[in-house]
């Protein structure tokens, strides 16, 4: 998800005229901004699962049942918000607005650092989870082995999901 944040201000023209002109850097922020906000979703869903916080009934109760237990109910605003934007980009991508979305990458990339600098903090809290686990790497934390049967080492890029293989 760093990778994919990163490239994104990397990328990312410094007006709006540039951003709309240049369509392949439009679709490129656009599909980075949804694998990003995929990974905050599946994140948040591992968590509900893990923590066993009951089962949801909607994709918007995911983010509640974390609010106040696991992050912010600041924190779980934001990622709803998110989620929608996701929702737009994912089934009405006819109906993206370019506006919002440079908007979003000059002004709210922010929040998906936040929840990124969040995720080893709830490991590290919630050392419990079922089938993983967690440990500290130098400065960092790493999960290196995950309920799927499988192994994984420890990363020292950030923490890997490997439920999904996503590296946050």
């Amino acid at each position: 998800m760093r990778r994919h944040l990163d490239k994104i201000k990397e990328i990312a023209p410094d007006s709006l005229e540039e951003y709309e002109e240049d369509e392949v850097t439009r679709r490129a922020i656009e599909r980075l901004l949804h694998i990003s906000i995929e990974a905050v979703i599946d994140i948040s869903y591992l968590f509900v699962k893990e923590l066993r916080l009951g089962l949801p009934t909607s994709e918007e109760s995911y983010f509640d049942k974390l609010s106040g237990k696991v992050l912010t109910p600041q924190m779980v605003e934001k990622l709803q918000e998110m989620r929608r934007f996701r929702n737009v980009m994912v089934h009405r991508y006819d109906k993206v607005d370019d506006i919002r979305v440079y908007y979003i990458v000059w002004n709210r990339l922010g929040d998906l650092y936040e929840f990124k600098e969040e995720v080893p903090r709830v490991f590290e809290e919630r050392r419990f989870l079922t089938g993983y686990l967690v440990g500290g790497v130098g400065s960092k934390t790493a999960l290196v082995g995950g309920g799927d049967g499988y192994f994984h080492p420890a990363l020292l890029g950030g923490v890997y999901v490997g439920w999904r293989g996503m590296y946050v």
